[in-house]
C-alpha cells in the first residue's frame, strides 16, 4: 500500500485528496448550556453528563430501552458512591418498533425480546454482576414506561432534556440537541424539569424482571454447563431457527433429529470451506437431508444478499432422479435441476451439451454417489471437474479407496485452496510423486478430508434414536430405526462332478499369462527410478496373470453362463439353453481379443522408459509371442469347454430358494454381479414356478427396473409376491423397503459390496424390525477361499496396471480376510458393520466434539449433557472461571444468519496460541478439565479482556486457509496494480480506498465476509489458470495468481471494485457473539 494514500503524484502534478469536503467555519452556543455532539470541534454530550454524574448526590434519568448496555457499563463498572440513589425509567424506541405496525406487546416483553436477541458483550459480565447487586440493594431502581420518548437527566445540581439517549451513540456520535440548566442559575427551570422526571418515574412500572433479564444475558456458570452449551450450539443446530422461511419448511418435512444435526453440521462446513462430504451409512436418509442442505444453503445466500448465486444442480444415478425431485417438492421448491450421470457418461451429443451448460451455470453442485467420479479420465468425471460451482455437496456411503491416488482426487474435489500453505506444498509434491508417499502423508490427507466429512455410524444413529424414539417416524407414521439383520446361510447345489470340473478349471487358470492385459507397456503415471523399473515390470506381468485368474473364478462363482460369456461371448451361452438375454453392450470376449492380437501379428509396444529392462522372450520375440497368444487362446477354449460340461444344479438351487422365500416374504430381492446370470435365473424360476412374478432390475431393462422401484417402495400399496433379480446398479441409492429378504446369489470378495446390497432394505425407515440376509455356502472349489491369494494382490494390481485399464470394483476395497468358512465371513461382516471403520482414518468432522460426551474418554456423561444443555435455554452467554496451573481460555461463538458456530482455544504462552480445529480443541479441553471439580472462582475481567483482545488482534489469522489466502492475495494484487504506471485515475482512486480496508487497526470490517467477496472475484481467474494447464500433475491455488502475467489477465473493472468497496460488511465485535466461555485462571500457588 502506498505510504500516503491521500497524495497522488502524476505527470509531475501534486494532487491533494480530501476524504470529505472541508466544512465552512461555524459558531456554536456554549456546550455547558446546549450539550451537542460535533466531532470537528470536539464537543460531546457524554463529557458534560459524565462530569455531572461524578458530583451528583442523587440522579434520575429517562432514556430509551436500547440504552441498557450503556447503563450497565456506567453503573455496573463504576460504584458512584457519591450518589445515594440512581433512578432509571426505560421508555420505548420507535425506530426499533417500526412506524407502520400496531404494537400490543407490553414494553417489558419488548425490552426482553430485544436484548435477548441482541445480547451483550461478554466483557460486560462483571458490570452485570455488580449492577444486579445494586438493584437488589435498591441503590439502583429501574422502571419502564410505555410510550415514553423523553430523554431527561436530573441531579441535585443540574437538569438536562433533549434528544440524547443514554447510549454510546446518543452521548458521543449522533447529531443531537439538548438543553441543560444549573440549579444555581435557573432554580425554577431546574425544579420544573425535576418535577417532570419525578412524575414520570412515579407513573412508571417497577421493572421487577430486569434481574432475570440480566442473568439471562450473561451469567457465571459451572464449566460443565458452559461446555454443554458450547457442544449444543454446534451439534444441535438451534441457530438455524434464525432462518424463518427455512424453519417453516423444515417443520413440514419432519426431519429426524439425526438429519437436523447433519443439516447444521453441513451448513457449518459449507460456510467455512464451501464443500462438504456426506458419508452417512446407506439407509440413513441422506437424500432428504441433502435436499434440505441445498435449501438451507440457498436461504443463507439470500439472507446475505447473494440471491444471484443460488443456481443448483444435482448429478445422480438415473434410477434416483425421481427420488430427488420428490424430496424437493416436499420442501415446496422445484428450482433444482437433476442430471443423470448416465447423460454425462453415455448421453447423446445434444443431451450431454445441455448437461454441460447446466453444470456451467451451477453455483451449488450436489454429486450423488460421488465415489463414481474419482476416475479423472472418465467422461463424467471430466464434466464434473470442469464445473466451478461456489459450493459442492459430495454424497456417498461408499468408503473412499484408501489408495493415495483416490485420496488426492477427493482432496481436489474438496478444493486444494482449503489446505494451509505448508499442507498445500506437501500436497503439490505428493501429486507430482505419489510413489514417494509416506504414512504421514496418507494420514494428513485423511485428516484434511475429515474436516469436510459428515459420517455417523449405524450404531451411533441407533443410539440417538433410543434416546428419543418418538421423534423418528417413517412415511407410514410408524417409529423406526435400523432393523436387526438375520443371516441365513444356504447350500449351493453343485454336484460332485461340478466340483471336479471347477478344480480342473482352476488348474488351467494357473497356466495363463494374462496376455490380454499386456497389449502394451506404457509409461508409468509417475516417475520411477532406474533401480525400481525392473521390479515394476515384474509386478506388471504378475498382476496381469492373477487378474486373468481372478476374472475366471469370479465368473465361475456367478454361473456357468457368465464364464462362457466371458470367454466365448453371450450368444454361445444363450444357445445352450435358449433363454432370453438382452444386453445393450457386448462384453470384451477373451477369444476375440486374442484373435485380434494374433491377426495383428506385431509385438507389444514397450515404452522407451523400460528399454533396459528384462522381459520374457515370449514377449519380445514375435514368433514366440504369436505362439504364446495361441496357447493362451487354447487354454481359454479348454476352460470354456469344461464350463459347458457343468450342470445347472447350482443355478436351479438358487432359483428354487427364491421361490421358497415367497412363503415367508411377500417381496424378495436377489443380487448378482453378472447380468447374464440374472437373465438365466429368471428363465429357471419361470420353468420351476411359471406363476411366480419375476422382475429383472439390471438397468438394461428400464421398464422392469422402474416397476421394481415403484412396487418395492415404502409407500407402495402393491400386494403382489415378487422376486426382483438385481444387478449392482440397483445396489446404490435406491430404496426397496417393501422387501424383507435379500439374497446374495454370488458372494463378492469385497465387504463393501455386500453392505451396499443389504443396504437396499437395511434402512432406517423400513417397516420391518428384522430382515433376513441369505448367504451362499459354496463348496471349496467354488468358494472365495480359493481366491485368497488373489485378494492379497489387490495393492499389486492397483499400483501396476491401474493406469492402463479400468480395475474391477471387486479389487478396490477391503476384502474378507477370513474366507475358510461362510460362518467366519458372516461374523467378519457383523464385526465390520459394528465397528464401521470402513473409512479407515477418515472420520466425522464433529466426532471429536461428540467424544466430549460419548465414549470412553468424556468430560460430560450423556445424562449431564442432556440435563445441562437445556438449563436456562434463554441464557445468552454462560461464563465459567476455573483455577488452573496455566493460563488458557475456551470460547464458543453462537451461530446466526451470517456465521455458523465456532470454537477457539487460547494458550497465550504457546507458540501457536489460538487453536480453531475441533479435534485439537477437544484434546486441550480434556487436558485442562479432566478430573476438574465444578467449583467456579470469582469473575476475572483481567484475563477475559486479555483473551478477547487476542482474538480481535488475530482475526485475519483465524480465518480458514482459503479465506486468509484470498485476503492476502487480494491485497497483494491490488497493491501491485496500484503501483503500475498509467492506470486510469478513477481505477487508482477506488483501489486506494480498497487498500485502506485491509488495515485492521483503522477499519472495522468483517474479514470473514470480506474474504468471500474476494474469493468470488478471484476464483474465475484461478479456474481459468487451471483450465490452461495441460499437466495434470500440477496443482494451483490462489497464490499462483500473484504473478505479473496473471495480474495482467485480471480485469480491474471500476464499477465492480466500487461495488465491493460500498458493500464491504461491517465487523460485529466478537465479544457480542459468545455463547459460552471457560477461563483458566492461574492459581496463586503457581
Amino acid at each position: 500500500m502506498p505510504d500516503d494514500p491521500s497524495i497522488i503524484v502524476e505527470n509531475s502534478q501534486l494532487t491533494l485528496e480530501f476524504k470529505e469536503p472541508v466544512e465552512p467555519y461555524m459558531r456554536w452556543p456554549s456546550q455547558e448550556v446546549f450539550p451537542l455532539n460535533i466531532e470537528e470541534v470536539n464537543k460531546r454530550v457524554g463529557d458534560v453528563l459524565m462530569g455531572d454524574l461524578s458530583v451528583a448526590k442523587e440522579f434520575i434519568l429517562l432514556t430509551g430501552y436500547t440504552s441498557l448496555s450503556h447503563l450497565i457499563d456506567t453503573f455496573g463498572k463504576d460504584d458512584y458512591n457519591n450518589i445515594r440513589t440512581i433512578r432509571i425509567v426505560l421508555g420505548f424506541d420507535p425506530n426499533f418498533r417500526g412506524r407502520k405496525r400496531y404494537h400490543i406487546k407490553p414494553l417489558d416483553k419488548e425490552i426482553k425480546e430485544y436484548w435477548l436477541k441482541k445480547g451483550l458483550s461478554i466483557l460486560q459480565g462483571g458490570s452485570v454482576i455488580n449492577l444486579i447487586e445494586k438493584i437488589k440493594s435498591h441503590r439502583v431502581q429501574v422502571r419502564f414506561f410505555n410510550k415514553l420518548h423523553a430523554k431527561i437527566y436530573v441531579s441535585h445540581k443540574m437538569a438536562m432534556l433533549g434528544s440524547s439517549n443514554f447510549s454510546n451513540n446518543g452521548l458521543l456520535k449522533q447529531t443531537e440537541a439538548n438543553y441543560r440548566v444549573l440549579v444555581d442559575e435557573h432554580a425554577s427551570v431546574h425544579e420544573d424539569i425535576k418535577l417532570i422526571a419525578d412524575n414520570y418515574f412515579k407513573k412508571a412500572t417497577p421493572y421487577h424482571e430486569l434481574i432475570d433479564l440480566l442473568e439471562n444475558l450473561i451469567q457465571p456458570v459451572g464449566w460443565k454447563e458452559a461446555l454443554a452449551r458450547a457442544i449444543h450450539e454446534v451439534i444441535e443446530g438451534g441457530w438455524l431457527s434464525d432462518f424463518g422461511t427455512l424453519s417453516s419448511k423444515l417443520e413440514n418435512v419432519k426431519l429426524w433429529p439425526t438429519q437436523k444435526r447433519g443439516l447444521a453440521q453441513a451448513l457449518s462446513i459449507l460456510q467455512e470451506n464451501s464443500n462438504v462430504l456426506i458419508a452417512d451409512p446407506t439407509g440413513a436418509g441422506k437424500t432428504k437431508m441433502c435436499s434440505t442442505i441445498i435449501l438451507a444453503l440457498k436461504n443463507w445466500l439470500w439472507e446475505n444478499g447473494r440471491k444471484e448465486s443460488d443456481n443448483s444442480v444435482i448429478v445422480c444415478p438415473p434410477l434416483v432422479i425421481d427420488k430427488w425431485k420428490k424430496e424437493f417438492k416436499g420442501l415446496a421448491t422445484v428450482s433444482n435441476n437433476q442430471i443423470s450421470n448416465g447423460t454425462l457418461s453415455n448421453g447423446k451429443q445434444k443431451s450431454f451439451r445441455d448437461a454441460e451448460e447446466d453444470l456451467n451455470l451451477a453455483n451449488i453442485l450436489a454429486v450423488d454417489e460421488a465415489h463414481n467420479y474419482l476416475n479423472i479420465k472418465s467422461k463424467r468425471s471430466i464434466a464434473i471437474r470442469k464445473n466451478n460451482a461456489d459450493f459442492k455437496v459430495l454424497i456417498t456411503a461408499t468408503p473412499i479407496n484408501k489408495k493415495v491416488d483416490d485420496l488426492l482426487k477427493i482432496v481436489e474435489l474438496l478444493d486444494v485452496d482449503n489446505l494451509g500453505d505448508e499442507s498445500f506444498e506437501s500436497f503439490r509434491n505428493l501429486k507430482a510423486r505419489p510413489d514417494l508417499r509416506q504414512d504421514e502423508d496418507i494420514n494428513n490427507l485423511k485428516q484434511f478430508i475429515s474436516k469436510f466429512t459428515i459420517r455417523r455410524t449405524k450404531g451411533e444413529i441407533n443410539k440417538q434414536i433410543d434416546q428419543e424414539p418418538h421423534l423418528y417416524e417413517n412415511a407410514l407414521g410408524d417409529t423406526c430405526k435400523f432393523p436387526d439383520q438375520i443371516p441365513v446361510p444356504y447350500r449351493t447345489n453343485e454336484t460332485k462332478s461340478d466340483q471336479v470340473i471347477a478344480s480342473k478349471i482352476s488348474e488351467l487358470c494357473t497356466r495363463l499369462k494374462g496376455i490380454s492385459y499386456l497389449k502394451q507397456i506404457n509409461n508409468s503415471k509417475y516417475f520411477i527410478s532406474e533401480d525400481e523399473k525392473q521390479a515394476y515390470i515384474d509386478r506388471r506381468f504378475l498382476a496381469a496373470k492373477h487378474l486373468s485368474i481372478y476374472m475366471i473364478r469370479y465368473r465361475l462363482r456367478s454361473s456357468k453362463m457368465a464364464l462362457i460369456e466371458h470367454i466365448l461371448g453371450a450368444s454361445d451361452a444363450t444357445q445352450l439353453e435358449h433363454f432370453e438375454y438382452k444386453k445393450k453392450q457386448s462384453n470384451k470376449v477373451k477369444i476375440k481379443i486374442l484373435d485380434t492380437i494374433i491377426t495383428k501379428n506385431t509385438k507389444p509396444r514397450i515404452s522407451s522408459d523400460f528399454k533396459d529392462c528384462e522381459f520374457p522372450s515370449w514377449f519380445t520375440n514375435l514368433n514366440e509371442y504369436t505362439q504364446a497368444c495361441k496357447e493362451e487362446k487354447a487354454l481359454y477354449v479348454q476352460i470354456a469347454t469344461l464350463a459347458k460340461q457343468l450342470s445347472n444344479e447350482r443355478e436351479k438351487g438358487k432359483a428354487k430358494l427364491l421361490v421358497e422365500q415367497l412363503n415367508d416374504h411377500r417381496k424378495v430381492i436377489a443380487f448378482d454381479s453378472c447380468l447374464i446370470t440374472l437373465s438365466y435365473l429368471k428363465h429357471l424360476v419361470n420353468e420351476h414356478s411359471p406363476k411366480t412374478k419375476v422382475l429383472l432390475a439390471t438397468g438394461e431393462s428400464e421398464k422392469e427396473s422402474d416397476e421394481v422401484l415403484e412396487k418395492f417402495h415404502l409407500l407402495s400399496d402393491n400386494e403382489e409376491s415378487i422376486i426382483a433379480l438385481c444387478s449392482d446398479k440397483m445396489s446404490e441409492g435406491v430404496d426397496l423397503q417393501k422387501a424383507s429378504a435379500v439374497t446374495l446369489l454370488d458372494l463378492p470378495s469385497v465387504i463393501r459390496i455386500v453392505e451396499q446390497r443389504f443396504g437396499r432394505v437395511d434402512r432406517m425407515d423400513t417397516p420391518f424390525s428384522e430382515i433376513e440376509m441369505y448367504w451362499p455356502d459354496d463348496s471349496e472349489e467354488f468358494s472365495l477361499n480359493g481366491d485368497k491369494k488373489l485378494m492379497e494382490l489387490n495393492d499389486l494390481v492397483h499400483s501396476t496396471i491401474g493406469s492402463n485399464f479400468k480395475i474391477p470394483d471387486q479389487l478396490k476395497f477391503k476384502h474378507f480376510s477370513k474366507s475358510e468358512s461362510l460362518q467366519e465371513m458372516i461374523e467378519e461382516f457383523k464385526a465390520y458393520e459394528k465397528a464401521d471403520d470402513s473409512w479407515e482414518g477418515i472420520s466425522d468432522s464433529f466426532r471429536s466434539i461428540v467424544s466430549l460426551k460419548e465414549g470412553d474418554d468424556t468430560l460430560l456423561t450423556d445424562e449431564e449433557y442432556n440435563e445441562l444443555r437445556n438449563v436456562k435455554v434463554t441464557l445468552k452467554t454462560g461464563v465459567s472461571f476455573v483455577d488452573s496451573p496455566e493460563e488458557w481460555c475456551f470460547i464458543a461463538l453462537r451461530g446466526d444468519k451470517q456465521h455458523s458456530p465456532k470454537w477457539y482455544f487460547i494458550e497465550p504462552k504457546q507458540s501457536e496460541s489460538i487453536h480453531t480445529d475441533f479435534p485439537v480443541i477437544c484434546e486441550l479441553l480434556k487436558k485442562y478439565l479432566r478430573n476438574k471439580n465444578q467449583d467456579s472462582i470469582q469473575w476475572n475481567d483481567h484475563y477475559l479482556n486479555k483473551y478477547i483482545q487476542l482474538l480481535k488482534d488475530n482475526e485475519l489469522e483465524l480465518l480458514s486457509p482459503k479465506k486468509k489466502r484470498a485476503i492476502q492475495v487480494a491485497e497483494q494484487i491490488l497493491t501491485k496494480r496500484y503501483n503500475q504506471r498509467n492506470i486510469p485515475n478513477d481505477e487508482r482512486k477506488i483501489i486506494q480506498r480498497l487498500l485502506q480496508l485491509f488495515d485492521r487497526k483503522k477499519n472495522f470490517i468483517d474479514f470473514d465476509a470480506f474474504s468471500k467477496t474476494w474469493i468470488e472475484f478471484l476464483q474465475p481467474y484461478l479456474d481459468d489458470k487451471r483450465g490452461r494447464n495441460k499437466d495434470r500433475r500440477k496443482v494451483f491455488n490462489l497464490n499462483d495468481l500473484n504473478t505479473p502475467y496473471e495480474i495482467r489477465r485480471i480485469e480491474f473493472d471500476v464499477e465492480t471494485l466500487t461495488e465491493i468497496y460500498e458493500e464491504t460488511p461491517v465487523y460485529e465485535e466478537i465479544d457480542f457473539k459468545i455463547a459460552s466461555c471457560i477461563v483458566g485462571v492461574p492459581t496463586k500457588q503457581s
